[in-house]
């Protein structure tokens, strides 16, 4: 059997889907084809959330389903008195104090602020806040660090199927943080997770595979490069590192070189000190002589992975 290469694990918890370390954003985000009209429309509310003249706009009450490029595109459409209209006339619609929640933290930087709109709103019992009160509790984000709580609302929101809550959660379980320690349990979510599509549960699921997890997950190679391969597929920089590894070594998949660096460079081009630091191996290898280097790619390589930290 081949020698095992050291493999990334990814074991920091996950970015919520909206995560408050993002830079603040000031620029709107344009997006072509699209006016704002056909973008932004309202839906009339019904039955106790009915609030006469004022509209939900479409993508508040859909905002769960976007991703985090449009999300902050439409925050930036709204002026700040426009939010506080919103987040007073909207008190009681769980949607809308969770859009004025992520306004605060992208638009203003108000983590006070926003640590008590998106209280309101988990308190309604909204998945997506209930997920963001987690990260903001673990971060010590608007409050402070209170890891029990942390898991508490994470377990409610990966309760009802949420892949980031279900994927943080389980972390907390496999370090025992804010929790009692539970391997199994927090396989299982991880593997909910990974079936949903989460690209961080499915590295961690490959990791688990490839080194084992005593007693909760075995080694098989087969099943690391198959869980690998959907985190890369998903775009997780850690996964394609990995299987790039593994299709480097033929161990649970074919031997493939050509593939081996496709995946890395993928991953160097996300400015991943491994990758960069297997392709400047690579470069240094075929070259008979340094005439024949690409200096100014190696050097590049070499200047990304020394960054974070990581050399040859």
């Amino acid at each position: 059997m081949a020698q095992k290469q050291a493999r990334v694990s990814s074991e920091s918890p996950q970015e919520i889907v909206i995560s408050p370390r993002l830079k603040k954003h000031t620029k709107r985000l344009s997006t072509p084809g699209n006016s704002l009209s056909s973008l932004v429309k309202g839906s009339e509310l019904k039955g106790s959330e009915r609030t006469p003249g004022f509209k939900v706009p479409q993508w508040i009450l859909n905002i769960q389903d976007l991703e985090e490029e449009a999300i902050i595109y439409h925050l930036a459409e709204y002026s700040f008195s426009e939010w506080n209209f919103f987040q007073n006339t909207g008190k009681n619609i769980p949607s809308v104090q969770f859009a004025v929640a992520l306004y605060k933290i992208h638009l203003l930087q108000d983590y006070d602020g926003a640590f008590q709109v998106a209280l309101v709103a988990a308190g309604m019992g909204y998945t997506p806040a209930q997920t963001l009160l987690g990260a903001m509790y673990y971060e010590g984000i608007g409050t402070k660090v209170d890891r029990q709580l942390a898991f508490q609302n994470y377990s409610r929101a990966a309760d009802k199927g949420d892949s980031t809550a279900q994927t943080n959660c389980a972390m907390l379980l496999l370090y025992g943080r804010g929790c009692k320690k539970h391997k199994e349990e927090a396989v299982r979510l991880y593997r909910m997770a990974a079936e949903a599509g989460n690209p961080i549960a499915n590295h961690r699921m490959g990791y688990f595979y490839d080194y084992g997890l005593p007693g909760a997950v075995k080694m098989d190679d087969e099943m690391a490069a198959a869980y690998y391969g959907r985190g890369a597929e998903l775009g997780n920089a850690d996964s394609m590192v990995n299987l790039g590894i593994l299709c480097s070594t033929g161990r649970g998949t074919k031997r493939n070189m050509t593939r081996a660096v496709k995946l890395w460079t993928r991953a160097s081009r996300r400015g991943h000190p491994v990758a960069c630091t297997e392709l400047a191996k690579l470069k240094l290898r075929k070259a008979k002589d340094t005439d024949k280097i690409d200096m100014t790619l190696l050097r590049a390589l070499l200047e990304t992975a020394s960054k974070q930290n990581y050399t040859l």
